[in-house]
């Protein structure tokens, strides 16, 4: 039987090896601007790999870069546009010597094959939210009711999945949900039941690379991120930058700090 070597035994190897070689990876992206449409071709700020060799390096590298384009490509595929594209990607060693194409190892095609195979298998979880809530209204649940039952709105159901069980319908969590769920109405082109859907999928996601997340802390950092209201800003932007930057290894006070900073770089905030 033929043997296929798995990309977790390369995790297997950097938890068990020490990592003392450092490396750069750098993407290059098309860049739509937020307030035009005009697009130019930059490369982004490098980010620091730190591995015990070069070929653990590129594969750390590959997989990050595989990552940013799922995002890329399942948000033009649902919301019919992305502000950052990728095209490319390269990685320096310590020298500052770009050795992207000249790593080669044994069963490098594979897996390459194996990393993609896995990470465009997922499904589009921007589509998903938008299908279901499309479901949702054609359905005008309760459309001419005045009266919401607590235990049927979306920050209750939030404030469930958040706690992991039943919770009073006066708990304060739903009272922050609530109120978070109005402020970012405010903000982002997409309504409420949208917010929690994608807020409660990014979790999901996070919790599938191994990083736990409140949505409590999300929806407050999605919150943060604009000190004036701008028109048609999109939080499926913001939550999917998010998840590539927190699987990228960055904390949750760090993603939100270095979305503050490109928006303040471009003038928005």
């Amino acid at each position: 039987m033929k043997k296929s070597i798995s990309v977790f035994v390369i995790v297997m190897l950097l938890a068990s090896c020490q990592l003392d070689k450092k490396y750069q990876y750098v993407e290059t992206i098309i860049a739509v601007g937020l307030l035009s449409s005009k697009t130019s071709i930059k490369e982004k700020d490098p980010e620091n790999i730190v591995a015990r060799n070069d070929s653990i390096a590129y594969m750390m590298a590959f997989t990050k870069f595989c990552r940013a384009q799922k995002v890329d490509n399942d948000m033009l595929e649902a919301m019919g546009s992305n502000n950052n594209t990728r095209i490319s990607f390269k990685l320096m060693d310590n020298n500052g010597v770009d050795i992207t194409n000249s790593v080669i190892f044994n069963n490098k095609d594979s897996l390459e094959k194996e990393v993609k195979d896995r990470i465009f298998s997922r499904s589009n979880v921007f589509q998903e939210a938008i299908d279901r809530n499309k479901k949702k209204d054609d359905l005008e649940i309760e459309k001419n009711s005045t009266i919401v039952d607590p235990a049927q709105s979306i920050a209750y159901k939030l404030a469930v999945l958040e706690k992991g069980g039943y919770v009073s319908e006066d708990n304060l969590l739903v009272k922050r949900f609530d109120s978070l769920l109005g402020q970012l109405d405010d903000k982002y082109v997409e309504n409420k039941q949208q917010l929690g859907d994608m807020t409660y999928k990014a979790k999901e996601l996070l919790e599938k690379s191994g990083i736990k997340e409140s949505m409590i802390k999300m929806m407050e950092g999605m919150n943060l991120l604009f000190n004036q209201v701008l028109e048609n800003q999109k939080y499926a932007e913001y939550i999917s930058a998010y998840i590539t930057m927190r699987e990228q290894g960055q904390t949750h006070d760090d993603a939100i700090k270095g979305l503050q900073a490109l928006l303040g770089a471009i003038g928005v905030n």
